[in-house]
């Protein structure tokens, strides 16, 4: 019986690790290296990740029932089950190494002559751990809390379960007064993080319901800061129902002022909501180690904070500080090897597309870091958190994007050029970057003589931000998207930029023609409601009808959730004359969207399209093709070698940052494939 718990990994790491001068040592670890892709270090460091070619489960030694697995977690997990007698790990390829292995390891562990009160505490460990770690938290009860309790004593993996489940209920106070209970008998990083978590994360859960729950739910009044911030809050709020009341609400002038006196007071209000938010930063920075955080748990854990509290800038100072650092991280730190991954993934990312591999080391990394005590979703802190660090590490390296190729009086091309970062973090947009940063290639030539053209207009922008308002983005999505345009309208360059904000379901609606007024901006998104069908092509003519006469560069940014319900014939004329017109549409997609279509709009028009893994990515997405569509160059460059070759490949890259990006062209639209009904080209 002992063997069945000796596989579970947190077992095997102690029988790996204890005793090396046996003889069967070398032997086993070398076949579970070779076999189980396993060592004797892995199992000492605690890898949980461990993956295995195939294991068999033989149900209490019937060899009729075999069941392949593709993973030791999922092995473990079959382990679990009652009706499991004994386990073998086995392989397709029928290797003879496989019985060895596992008689070796059963004489291995008959020569540590386990006691019966250690066989007792191993399988106690493994039952625990069972209950701690493969029990969905939807599924426990409070009287499954004090069976565990009663049966296991009030262990820190015990009271963190506690912690986990009063939050999972809502039951804020309990969770408060169980996570106390903790870092009073528990004091570590982990636990602080814990303890921060869930104080937050009722202030988070608050803010999100704000307009529904009365004032002495929302607010801890008897605390003199929270009541002055309130005091203000309504003072400000009393100011501009008192203009709305003496002023016609109907002048621009007005109604800004009076938008102006709302916002103040909403941010006081939120203020007043995540006060122990800042609290919490004060607490973490105290507890934080003089000598610097080795870690790196404090550390991220401010940039949760920062984030909660609306500084993303700090935010993302601290995350640096993690990801940068990462190789100074003490082998100690429970975070370290979800670390390791997360700075490998995004180290092998090469563009700013949806990335599955860092999307799932990230969430592994921010669950580690807290324990999974307030869970990773939508309606959490640390669900937000990830999609900011994902997103963060995503769009923050430099790229490229090649809107078009103006080939009117070729040999001379013009190539029109989007980045969407600044150079060496510098707060100028267009220009920053020199000829000097800038390598060209052009089928297969470099061209050393190019000139970065300007003119008077090179930096006025006009925007138009069409959103998608069908009854499918009724909740988050809705909420979530107004949010994003009001993040790109706060980054907006009122000298430089102006804005244009439509909506649209069955039909399309200007809810602000272009414009640089942040105030008349804002209140224009938030008058967005949701209902109706998905007419994209409705809300593209509208888009273009608002920014297709102004100079310098226009763009559109089109959001949608669903399916095109309108015309395919509306659709195309849409896009021809976007084309025509010289405007370029960034497409944004999540939930229901057709990707294939959505992207089509964005080629055909020389914009970029973005895949949003949820509505909660669209403020990310929003102000990375912001950055696109503001840091524009145009290059021109006259063709001297290979002219007569068609189709070409105009390459363009910034050695500095290690990226580039090539675009096919053609000089001759004739030596352009078709495309079939799958949208594969067709060669003539």
């Amino acid at each position: 019986m002992v063997l069945r718990y000796i596989w579970h990994i947190s077992i095997y790491r102690r029988v790996m690790s204890a005793r090396r001068d046996f003889p069967w040592w070398e032997q086993v670890q070398e076949i579970c290296m070779d076999k189980l892709g396993i060592s004797g270090e892995d199992a000492a460091q605690g890898n949980n990740n461990i993956k295995v070619p195939d294991i068999t489960i033989h149900n209490n030694g019937k060899n009729d029932s075999v069941e392949q697995y593709d993973s030791y977690e999922e092995y473990l997990a079959k382990l679990s089950e009652e009706d499991i007698y004994y386990a073998e790990p086995a392989y397709a390829n029928g290797d003879d190494d496989t019985g060895e292995a596992l008689e070796l390891i059963k004489d291995y562990v008959d020569t540590m002559d386990f006691s019966d009160k250690e066989i007792l505490e191993y399988t106690k460990d493994y039952e625990l751990d069972n209950k701690l770690n493969n029990t969905d938290i939807s599924e426990i009860t409070e009287q499954d809390i004090e069976e565990i309790k009663e049966e296991f004593g009030n262990s820190e993996e015990v009271i963190r379960l506690e912690c986990r489940f009063y939050v999972y209920e809502r039951d804020y106070e309990k969770a408060k007064e169980k996570v106390k209970e903790l870092i009073n008998q528990y004091r570590n990083e982990e636990n602080y993080v814990i303890y921060t978590d869930i104080i937050v994360q009722e202030a988070y859960e608050k803010e999100q319901n704000r307009e529904s729950m009365p004032a002495e739910e929302l607010y801890e009044l008897n605390d003199s800061e929270v009541k002055k911030l309130v005091d203000r809050a309504d003072k400000k709020r009393e100011e501009a129902e008192k203009i709305r009341e003496e002023y016609d609400e109907e002048q621009e002038e007005v109604q800004d002022h009076i938008d102006e006196l709302l916002e103040q007071a909403d941010q006081l209000y939120t203020a007043a909501i995540y006060i122990d938010v800042k609290r919490d930063i004060n607490y973490i920075i105290a507890k934080k180690p003089a000598g610097g955080d080795d870690t790196g748990i404090y550390d991220l854990q401010l940039a949760k904070l920062y984030l909660v509290e609306g500084d993303r800038d700090t935010a993302g100072k601290y995350l640096y500080e993690v990801i940068d650092h990462s190789v100074d991280i003490s082998d100690e730190s429970a975070i370290k090897e979800a670390l390791e991954e997360v700075v490998s993934q995004y180290n092998q990312i090469t563009n700013d597309e949806y990335n599955a591999e860092l999307n799932a080391a990230i969430a592994n990394l921010i669950q580690t870091q807290s324990n999974n005590v307030v869970r990773l979703s939508e309606s959490t802190i640390n669900g937000s958190f990830n999609s900011y660090v994902a997103n963060s590490l995503k769009y923050d390296k430099i790229n490229i994007h090649i809107s078009k190729t103006d080939i009117e009086n070729y040999p001379t091309i013009r190539a029109y050029i989007n980045i969407n970062g600044n150079k060496d973090g510098n707060s100028e947009l267009a220009g920053d970057f020199e000829k000097k940063d800038f390598t060209i290639i052009d089928t297969r030539y470099e061209i050393s003589d190019f000139e970065i053209l300007k003119d008077e207009d090179s930096n006025r922008v006009s925007i138009a931000i069409v959103m998608d308002h069908s009854g499918s983005m009724n909740g988050a999505p809705l909420a979530n998207a107004k949010a994003a345009a009001v993040e790109a309208v706060n980054h907006m360059d009122a000298a430089t930029q102006k804005l244009a904000i439509i909506s649209y379901d069955d039909s399309a609606t200007v809810m602000k023609s272009l414009s640089g007024k942040g105030e008349t901006l804002k209140r224009a998104v938030n008058s967005i409601n949701y209902g109706g069908g998905t007419n994209i092509s409705s809300g593209l003519v509208a888009g273009i009808g608002e920014i297709k006469d102004e100079k310098g560069s226009r763009a559109i940014i089109l959001m949608s959730d669903g399916r095109d319900g309108g015309s395919a014939s509306s659709m195309e004329e849409a896009v021809a004359t976007a084309v025509r017109e010289g405007i370029c549409v960034y497409t944004v997609a999540f939930g229901d969207c057709d990707e294939e279509y959505m992207k089509s709009i964005a080629e055909a028009t020389g914009g970029k399209y973005m895949k949003a893994s949820d509505s909660a990515d669209l403020s990310d997405i929003y102000l990375t093709l912001q950055r696109y569509i503001v840091n524009n160059y145009c290059i021109e460059y006259d063709i001297e070698k290979n002219v007569e070759t068609d189709p070409r490949y105009l390459t363009v890259g910034i050695n500095a940052y290690n990226t580039s990006k090539a675009k096919e062209y053609y000089i001759d639209e004739e030596n352009k494939p078709e495309e079939g009904e799958d949208g594969e080209k067709v060669e003539n």
